[in-house]
């Protein structure tokens, strides 16, 4: 499904679903009372996502979460 999203036009499409992803993710950190960091979040992601780690936006999620630790050390 994610590749399929990097015909023209279709970059909006992939950045909501980019935003959605990390917005779950998230919230289901909060919902379980973990102290919120992008490492939490990444790892939710792959949680949430497990069956899909090979879709493109859960890549580009985890990667925006993973470049952000990056910047931050």
């Amino acid at each position: 499904m994610g590749d399929c999203m990097l015909i023209e036009g279709e970059f909006g499409v992939l950045h909501q679903r980019v935003v959605e992803i990390l917005g779950v993710s998230l919230l289901e950190v909060i919902a379980t009372g973990e102290a919120i960091s992008a490492d939490a979040i990444a790892g939710m992601i792959r949680v949430l996502h497990h069956d899909e780690l090979d879709d493109l936006a859960v890549k580009l999620a985890i990667d925006v979460l993973l470049q952000d630790m990056r910047l931050c050390n």
